[in-house]
């Protein structure tokens, strides 16, 4: 419709444009004069039907704005994920995550390092990771489990990044070779992978996840710690700038 607006616009201006380098008679200004007002006709129609497309436009991200709004717990438990930092922190941020979600793998290495440095290595903020492994990335679940076997051994976080670093590539000869680089037991790793113990104790993230509303990754709720929880929560959705996460400490503080 834009490109028919802009035509009828053109043959405007080149139907004024003759008039001024041809003599007209009274026959050829009468077909402009109508011409004109037949495309002005097309034109208000044009301009009326855009009216209506934007009104439903509106209306339709409207309705999407309203599905977004994210819901706020009153709390959020802090003792079913892996902890990174001092327990002693006043302040802790609680990420699902998802090891094939690229937007969680983002966060991971452009955020993540900022946030460790200067909140979480200073003492002021501790950082709990849960597992939320989405049901249409097949591997995931399977990284989850091999992290917190990792973890087993003191080694969540470096199989975290490995496993962040690598996520197309993810099955049980990945976590392995990296355990293997990352010097732990393998038998003993070999037998947590197999343990539904573990695998359960995903599960159990996933549940928890879903009763505080999340459906996507990552996801961030921001809190003061109270014993094992937070409270005055701030939500923050999808892999989000650096000083989304200061703005949220600074409020708390």
């Amino acid at each position: 419709m834009k490109n028919k607006i802009i035509l009828n616009l053109l043959l405007f201006y080149f139907l004024a444009a003759c008039s001024d380098s041809e003599q007209v008679n009274k026959k050829d200004a009468d077909w402009v004069n109508n011409e004109i007002l037949e495309q002005l006709t097309e034109l208000r129609k044009d301009v009326k039907s855009l009216k209506n497309d934007i009104a439903t436009m509106n209306e339709k991200l409207s309705n999407v704005g309203k599905g977004r709004i994210a819901k706020v717990p009153k709390q959020v438990k802090l003792n079913l994920g892996v902890t990174l930092g001092d327990d002693k922190a006043k302040i802790a941020i609680v990420e699902f995550t998802d090891y094939q979600c690229p937007f969680c793998a983002r966060h991971s290495k452009t955020v993540l390092p900022k946030i460790k440095k200067e909140f979480i290595k200073t003492g002021k903020v501790k950082y709990i990771m849960y597992d939320f492994p989405l049901g249409f990335h097949k591997q995931a679940k399977s990284a989850s489990v091999a992290a917190r076997c990792a973890g087993k051994q003191e080694k969540y976080w470096e199989m975290h990044d490995a496993i962040f670093n690598s996520s197309r590539n993810l099955n049980n000869e990945f976590y392995t070779m990296t355990a293997t680089k990352l010097k732990m037991n393998i038998a003993t790793f070999k037998s947590c992978l197999k343990d539904n113990n573990i695998a359960k104790a995903v599960e159990a993230n996933i549940n928890y996840g879903e009763s505080l509303g999340v459906t996507g990754t990552p996801k961030f709720y921001i809190g003061k710690v109270n014993g094992d929880a937070i409270n005055q929560v701030i939500v923050i959705s999808g892999a989000q700038k650096f000083a989304a996460f200061k703005r949220a400490i600074d409020i708390l503080n």
